[in-house]
């Protein structure tokens, strides 16, 4: 079933690589030093809930700042690189806080693998996937030939993996 001309595919394939990008800058590499605190301080409790807080504390402020930079000088950044009728608004904005949600989740999913809690792991996995399928698909269906479906859809489970992590995160630490 064709639910996306080609020009729109190519348009959300563009998004997509925005959004597995800005995830890079996101990350700093901080999603690999986050399984080296539990095993550093695996006997010292409050340096290794210090060492984590601190570092989810850099992951939002980095966040929000890129996110910020992004606002401001997005549409300037889509108009000299893309020169067609290509905007950063709304679709590359919902991007980038996508990638944010995203990096957020794979930061707390490191820690959860670092610390041996599979089966907290493989269900924020599996939730995620149909989450991101379901709400997608009825984008696809509902916006007929529209980056509004698989964007939106991205974006929102973007919040409830956010939002999950977010929780798991300040229930234990």
């Amino acid at each position: 079933i064709n639910v996306l001309s080609p020009e729109t595919f190519a348009q959300l394939a563009i998004y997509i690589s925005i959004t597995l990008l800005a995830q890079i800058v996101f990350g700093l590499g901080l999603e690999s030093y986050i399984n080296i605190i539990p095993i550093t301080y695996k006997d010292e409790t409050s340096i290794l809930q210090k060492g984590i807080s601190s570092l989810f504390t850099v992951t939002c402020i980095i966040g929000i700042i890129f996110i910020l930079i992004s606002y401001f000088s997005g549409s300037y950044l889509f108009q000299h690189i893309f020169d067609t009728e290509f905007h950063f608004f709304p679709f590359g904005f919902l991007s980038i806080i996508t990638a944010f949600f995203n990096n957020f989740f794979k930061l707390h999913n490191n820690l959860l693998l670092g610390q041996q809690k599979i089966k907290d792991y493989f269900t924020a996995n599996v939730i995620n996937f149909f989450v991101t399928l379901f709400i997608s698909l009825g984008g696809l269906f509902y916006f007929h030939d529209s980056l509004w479906g698989p964007i939106l859809g991205r974006f929102l489970s973007g919040v409830i993996i956010f939002s999950m992590s977010f929780y798991g995160f300040i229930k234990h630490y």
